[in-house]
């Protein structure tokens, strides 16, 4: 899945963190980053996290990147779908969410490039010291 909007800039709106602060409970994250010299980078997160109450419209998590390369939820890829990755939102089909006290699992596997304007990672050689 890819974000075709990924160069335009999608600022985090407050309604939807107090949208997602009112269902979400527990959340943690578990990054992994590969990052190599070069125009890429690539990873995965590892999120867990409990739903209190179910929304009325899918969730989203906040992600400026270009490529998702697997998304899982409670152990079932999420089908690919343009609508699911677009404008940096990854959506969160709520249909795949458990309610209560036990946890869900996410884990996104993700490419993306380094930035040199001030909005996420930099890879810089300096040449006089490689």
């Amino acid at each position: 899945m890819e974000d075709s909007t990924y160069e335009k800039n999608v600022f985090v709106q407050a309604a939807d963190c107090v949208v997602r602060a009112q269902c979400f409970t527990n959340v943690s994250y578990d990054v992994k980053l590969n990052l190599p010299r070069g125009d890429w980078f690539s990873g995965c997160v590892d999120i867990k996290l409990n739903l209190k109450k179910a929304p009325t419209t899918d969730l989203f998590f906040d992600f400026r990147g270009i490529k998702i390369a697997e998304y899982v939820i409670n152990g079932q890829p999420v089908a690919e779908d343009p609508s699911v990755f677009k404008n940096h939102h990854v959506k969160i089909p709520t249909s795949m969410l458990r309610v209560g006290d036990e946890a869900n699992t996410v884990k996104i596997y993700f490419m993306n490039k380094y930035r040199k304007d001030g909005v996420g990672l930099h890879s810089f050689t300096d040449k006089t010291d490689g």
